[in-house]
Formats: structure tokens, C-alpha cells, sequence
């Protein structure tokens, strides 16, 4: 019996013991948390809802005693743990430098090929919208080569609709758009 019982009480002593909590960042409203694997020395910022290490960070919460806590599962539903963060400062974050001349122009030029590839595949599909995905690849199917990001800007989730412009949000909240 007790050798049952130390096995049972085995994976719960070690889930979370080579993981740490360090870091909470919000970004544009994406929420993300810093976790180290101590026995590999991977760190990442896992958004909530990604995955690291074979656990799915399912939430983010605060505790009266613990303050941030990460809500962590196993992938398979199999386990969860919590997770406090290690050491807590607060950190007012320095206001993101403006774009200079030649980065906003880049960034339009970017939309400016969005807007226009995606005309063309509306035009040729018969369709009213157009996904990132469907518009930028190496294959010959795709309307525009992939370009690179220039300020940290994201277009991938970008849904493209006929008579709307294109738009993208920058890391510090501002918007860019083009067309009509």
C-alpha cells in the first residue's frame, strides 16, 4: 500500500518542479508569461492558451496570498498545477519609439502589396475576402512573396475584405492602414 500511494503522489511532486514562472507581458492585449525550464534552460513567452514543454498555459489569475499564479495542464487533460511567479516587480514599460519616415513607409508598402494581391485573388475567385494565408507563400498559388516584418508588426491573422482597407496593428497599439 505504501509503495502505491508514493507513486500516485510521484507525478504530483514532480509536475512544476523543473518549471518557473517568471514574467507576465501585455502586448497590443495579448497577455504572455515567462517560463524557464530549469532542466533544459529553454525560456519562452507562452501566450495564454500556448504551449510549452508539453503543458498548455490555460490561465493567468491572481491570488490574495500567491499574487500571479500560471495555470498550467499537462497536454491530455491529464494534470494541472499552479505556478507563482518568482520574484515580483512591477515595471513601467518605456513608451514604444515612433516609426520613423522610412519604417512607416515600409509598413505601407506592405499593405500597399496586401491590398493589392488581394484584390486580384477576389477578383479571380469571385470572393469578397481573403485571408493572410491565402495571399502570402513561396508557392505558385500565392499572390505575394513573404516579406519581412519591420517594427514587430504582425500581419498573419490579417483578413482582407473588398472595399475596406488593409490595416495592421504595431506593437504599441497604433494602426496603419491602406487603401479605400
Amino acid at each position: 500500500m505504501k509503495l502505491l500511494l508514493l507513486l500516485l503522489l510521484l507525478p504530483l511532486s514532480v509536475l512544476g518542479d523543473d518549471l518557473e514562472f517568471d514574467g507576465v507581458l501585455v502586448i497590443g492585449g495579448i497577455t504572455s508569461v515567462s517560463l524557464l525550464n530549469q532542466t533544459t534552460g529553454r525560456v519562452d513567452w507562452v501566450p495564454v492558451g500556448g504551449r510549452f514543454d508539453g503543458y498548455t498555459v490555460t490561465a493567468l489569475t491572481y491570488d490574495e496570498k500567491l499574487g500571479d499564479v500560471v495555470v498550467l495542464t499537462k497536454l491530455g487533460g491529464s494534470l494541472t498545477t499552479r505556478l507563482s511567479l518568482k520574484n515580483s516587480t512591477i515595471v513601467a514599460a518605456a513608451p514604444a519609439p515612433a516609426l520613423s519616415a522610412a519604417q512607416q513607409k515600409a509598413v505601407t508598402n506592405n499593405l500597399r502589396q496586401l491590398s493589392a494581391g488581394a484584390d486580384q485573388y477576389m477578383l479571380e475567385h469571385g470572393v469578397t475576402s481573403v485571408t493572410f494565408d491565402q495571399l502570402v507563400g513561396t508557392t505558385p498559388d500565392k499572390y505575394i512573396k513573404p516579406f519581412a516584418s519591420v517594427s514587430g508588426e504582425n500581419y498573419s491573422g490579417l483578413v482582407i475584405k473588398q472595399g475596406q482597407p488593409v490595416k495592421v496593428t504595431m506593437p504599441d497599439g497604433t494602426a496603419l492602414s491602406y487603401g479605400p
